[in-house]
């Protein structure tokens, strides 16, 4: 008996020390278990091998369990795309055991992958710093090796990944802005044919043993990383008009949680996402529509619910649009001499072709360059709003 509840109360305690994810750098990742490769290896997701300190910094840690030598691996649950990847590293690798090679990459594939890497895979009189593009074979055209010399535990290394270019840097120290080329310690643009497009990848960082054999020194190994820079973006979309808003009008960025308007989401993966609306009673909700976020910028959209049955609630005799359709000009008058405060047009998707402050009782839009479709358009006048559609016919 005194067997079995020890044997349970052990399998209790590596349950506990397991982990699935973890948050680093205001990042989710997921933790590796099982084994595979490289390597191959054993990988840990214990918290004695995978732990983030009270300081926020990452710790992995190469470590041995009875007769296994066990890795450690983090890869994040999102794709960030092309932009800026800067990693902080607070431990001295050049000291590390040539057996152990530290990963910092982006994969999707075999051949959908760019690595820094630091290893002297093996042996001891190798050079321990890499920059290569998947896939193998390796030579001088898709990686680069060179030697740290490494001034103290802190490094700074990063890629800029590009459509048409990756150019990597790894710098003495660490900075909010990287430091002047004297503490450069190695650059290379890749202009290469396998730079991989963007697509479901994932960012990694990995400790492992080369070729899956103990450290040499048989000694257990940690690495600690400072901190991790990523691309990201951020989504600004206010909604229109008022009384839409009144009557539940919102929004979603890929399906996620319903969004007041005029709210920003931070901290958003660059590349492309999908805007939904909410659909409400009366109204016609703008379509799903696809946006491309950039790195370190904010995508502001504007969209457009219409009534459903309700026009004629929000025009009357106050004002004339004409000609319609129309291919060139689209005149706008308030016909009892009122002021039209702003005129704002929306295309098809609810995106903003023009707005601009009016104060005139009649105003003239050129909308030569318009494709033909229906568009609608919004007046604002001092004590109301009007939406209405028109056409374009080329």
């Amino acid at each position: 008996m005194k067997l079995i509840t020890f044997l349970l109360f052990s399998l209790f305690a590596k349950l506990v020390m397991a982990q699935a994810t973890l948050t680093f750098a205001g990042i989710e990742w997921n933790i590796r278990s099982g084994t595979g490769g490289p390597g191959p290896n054993h990988w840990s997701n214990s918290t004695n091998s995978v732990w983030v300190d009270t300081v926020g910094r990452l710790h992995l840690k190469i470590r041995k369990a009875g007769d296994l030598w066990y890795c450690a691996e983090i890869y994040t649950k999102q794709s960030f795309g092309y932009g800026e990847y800067r990693f902080y590293v607070a431990s001295n690798v050049e000291n590390f055991d040539p057996n152990t090679v530290v990963g910092l990459f982006t994969y999707e594939t075999d051949t959908r992958e760019i690595d820094i890497e630091f290893s002297r895979w093996g042996y001891p009189s190798n050079v321990d710093g890499w920059y290569t593009i998947q896939p193998p074979p390796y030579n001088s055209s898709n990686q680069k090796s060179f030697s740290l010399d490494l001034t103290s535990n802190n490094s700074t290394h990063k890629f800029i990944w590009g459509s048409s270019s990756i150019f990597f840097q790894s710098y003495q120290g660490h900075s909010d802005t990287l430091p002047s080329l004297n503490s450069l310690i190695k650059q290379w643009n890749y202009t290469g044919s396998n730079n991989p497009p963007i697509g479901n990848e994932r960012l990694h960082i990995n400790y492992w043993l080369f070729s899956g054999n103990p450290p040499i020194n048989q000694q257990e190994a940690e690495l600690i990383i400072q901190a991790v820079y990523v691309p990201l973006g951020a989504l600004q979309v206010t909604l229109s008009p008022d009384e839409a808003i009144a009557a539940g009008a919102q929004w979603a960025i890929d399906q996620g949680k319903w969004q007041p308007s005029g709210k920003t989401l931070p901290n958003l993966a660059v590349g492309q996402h999908t805007v939904n609306f909410k659909s409400i009673t009366g109204w016609i909700s703008p379509p799903a529509t696809t946006i491309t976020l950039n790195a370190n910028q904010t995508f502001y959209g504007n969209y457009l619910y219409s009534p459903l049955d309700g026009i004629e609630s929000y025009q009357n005799a106050d004002y004339k649009i004409y000609p319609v359709p129309t291919n060139q000009y689209l005149t706008i008058e308030s016909t009892l001499n009122g002021i039209i405060g702003r005129i704002t047009i929306f295309n098809a998707l609810g995106q903003v072709t023009y707005s601009d402050a009016i104060n005139e009782s009649l105003w003239k839009v050129n909308v030569s360059e318009y494709k033909s479709g229906i568009y609608l358009i919004r007046m604002d006048f001092l004590n109301k709003t009007c939406v209405d559609r028109f056409c374009i016919i080329r």
